[in-house]
């Protein structure tokens, strides 16, 4: 295990679809576990993530996307480091470490 993950949103479910799609407010929590998972091993899984699922939209929310890379990047990851992403409707992405 390299780190453990939450997804939390305002109403429960279980169709990816709808989480994509509502225009709500959620959040993801990452703790990491492992000494493995380095701030540049991080930060290039979740742009390949996002590249291979955004498709040709990737470069549209490019800002966010560099955001969120952002928090991984500014200094080293350890393990017990725990980092948040909020999104929050009409004002758009936060993100934070520990």
């Amino acid at each position: 295990d390299i780190y453990v993950a939450g997804l939390y949103l305002e109403d429960k479910t279980n169709n990816p679809q709808q989480i994509i799609n509502d225009d709500k407010a959620m959040s993801i929590r990452l703790q990491i576990i492992s000494s493995m998972l380095t701030s540049e091993i991080m930060e290039a899984a979740i742009r390949e993530g996002l590249k291979k699922s955004m498709k040709e939209d990737y470069d549209k929310y490019k800002e966010g996307i560099d955001l969120i890379c952002g928090v991984f990047s500014s200094e080293p990851t350890k393990v017990g480091d725990v980092y948040d992403i909020h999104y929050t409707p009409g004002i758009g992405i936060t993100c934070s470490k520990n």
